[in-house]
């Protein structure tokens, strides 16, 4: 008899919302198309839920589209779309857990580029999710329960979702910190600036289009990825048995790279303590591949159940080092420099020059690889990180350039690929020989679309990078500085990245002894087999 009920009230609210939807179209009325508006968001939530992220970005991109048509506000169309993939993300935790990503979606998308739209959707969005929760649907997924390790699987997954989240939180962060530096008491430049951004249309095709290709890239990875456990399962659980560890879930991953995660929940059987690098060389041994415990996991396994994971170990490591000098009179470098690890092997090295010196310079070139390092760290790849940064950096009120010079290495296989925007020459030094990566391309916040300047090279053991900002080749004499600066550093003999840093540094204040004429920075970097 409920059932039959919930029924009927679904039925009833259909019948009333396409009347209500009539009357608008008979009437105009604002108040009618407020109801429709709240119509489109619960559209947008039930296909998420019903179809999944590939539902909700359609769903998404039509109600949006019908808002846009309504309204003539682009910010709708976008904030749609974010709202139907989050919905999508989460249909297998239930219509409470879809709700909540859906008003997150709407909530984030609002605060950081609509919030004149956000606050004037308020009720119909409440309203939507309210309806949505009262609705009688079947859920989405039917079938038997999965197996501990398809869980735990999902479970991986939906870490990886709360991952990416955070980076976008933090670019949001990052961005807002920037708003208040900006701001002189001289008018509302927050609002401005986002006034300006909304009006930028390129700027933001430019945004959707790399997210687009960005969660396109995440299926393939995730189709790409399976799951092998029941290959090795046995011989894990006899190894471990063997050093007296109790195994009581296992999951081994191979992506497309046909490298190997593990996840393995053990204990001591017998009350002593283990490591989780033991763990890793039993299991690797079965695998026939060279595990270590991922950065930030446990580190010993005791009496009570514990999950570890494991990852290959990578061919090669990375050591850097960086020696900096402000330009003469300037208390704080438009310089800024990373290294910093990213997922799945990865490295990244990078210099970003702001326009000038001191500390307007220094916030450009700060702003520019943060947002960087946080869409590198939520798994873009770093064309669309660089498309996306630089499209944020060309909407600002006042335009200030500033170059980029990255270095993006794959410490499993040595590859490394260069992008440049305005960035000098990058150096490898290999014995006696320089290679030389050329520089090219305009700096950031200049033209929207701009492309970098890309080369790609395969590192050899004892190779060493070296970046630097213009101020070191400025320091040398002649014409052509960049060749100047391959012959100085093909005689060069240090293998320590810091050392050498300090060297090539001290070279550039020898040259140019009347002080720096320019801010100064020197990243290097050696590449090293373990």
């Amino acid at each position: 008899m409920k059932e039959k009920g919930n029924v009927w009230i679904a039925k009833t609210a259909v019948i009333g919302y396409f009347a209500v939807l009539l009357l608008q179209l008979i009437t105009g009325s604002e108040s009618a198309w407020s109801a429709v508006r709240a119509g489109l968001y619960f559209g947008v939530i039930f296909a998420g839920y019903r179809w999944g992220i590939p539902g909700g970005a359609v769903g998404g991109v039509l109600c949006g589209l019908a808002e846009l048509v309504r309204s003539g506000e682009l910010a709708a169309l976008g904030s749609l779309c974010v709202m139907g993939v989050l919905a999508g993300c989460f249909p297998r935790l239930g219509k409470g857990a879809v709700v909540l990503a859906y008003l997150c979606g709407a909530f984030g998308v609002g605060f950081l580029w609509a919030e004149e739209y956000l606050y004037r959707s308020i009720p119909e969005l409440l309203l939507a999710g309210a309806l949505f929760l009262l609705m009688p649907m079947k859920p989405p997924h039917k079938g038997e329960e999965r197996s501990a390790a398809s869980a735990d699987w999902g479970r991986l997954q939906r870490q990886k979702l709360r991952e990416t989240a955070d980076s976008y939180g933090k670019l949001a962060r990052i961005c807002d910190n920037f708003y208040e530096t900006e701001a002189t008491g001289e008018g509302n430049c927050e609002e401005e600036w986002k006034h300006r951004f909304l009006e930028s249309r390129e700027a933001v095709g430019q945004q959707f289009r790399q997210i687009e290709q960005a969660l396109k890239e995440m299926a393939v990875q995730l189709d790409q990825a399976v799951d092998v456990t029941e290959c090795y399962e046995d011989r894990i659980k006899a190894r471990l048995r063997g050093q007296r560890l109790r195994m009581k879930h296992l999951l081994v991953i191979e992506d497309g790279d046909q490298r190997r995660d593990v996840y393995v929940t053990v204990s001591s059987s017998r009350g002593g303590c283990v490591t989780a690098r033991e763990v890793g060389e039993s299991i690797g041994k079965v695998l026939d591949r060279s595990l270590r415990p991922a950065d930030g996991g446990r580190v010993v396994v005791g009496k009570d159940p514990c999950t570890i994971r494991l990852v290959e170990d990578t061919k090669y490591r990375l050591l850097s080092g960086v020696a900096r000098e402000c330009k003469k009179e300037e208390e704080l470098s438009g310089d800024n420099f990373s290294c910093h690890d990213l997922p799945g092997g990865k490295t990244m090295l990078c210099l970003s020059d702001g326009m000038g010196s001191g500390r307007q310079a220094f916030l450009e070139s700060q702003l520019a690889m943060e947002m960087l390092e946080e869409l590198l760290d939520a798994g873009f790849m770093p064309e669309r990180a660089i498309y996306m940064v630089n499209s944020l950096l060309v909407v600002q009120e006042e335009q200030n350039p500033t170059t980029l010079d990255l270095a993006w290495i794959d410490l499993y296989t040595g590859h490394a690929r260069f992008y440049k925007q305005g960035a000098v020459g990058t150096f490898v030094r290999r014995g006696h020989q320089v290679l030389q990566i050329q520089p090219g391309a305009l700096p950031m916040g200049v033209e929207c679309g701009a492309a970098p300047a890309c080369a790609q090279l395969r590192l050899e053991n004892g190779d060493m990078i070296v970046m630097v900002t213009d101020g070191i080749l400025d320091a040398l004499e002649g014409e052509d500085k960049e060749a100047v600066f391959c012959e100085y550093l093909a005689g060069t003999t240090k293998n320590n990245a810091r050392e050498l840093a300090d060297e090539i540094l001290q070279m550039a204040r020898e040259t140019q002894t009347d002080g720096a004429l320019d801010d100064r920075t020197v990243l290097t970097a050696g590449i090293w087999k373990k």
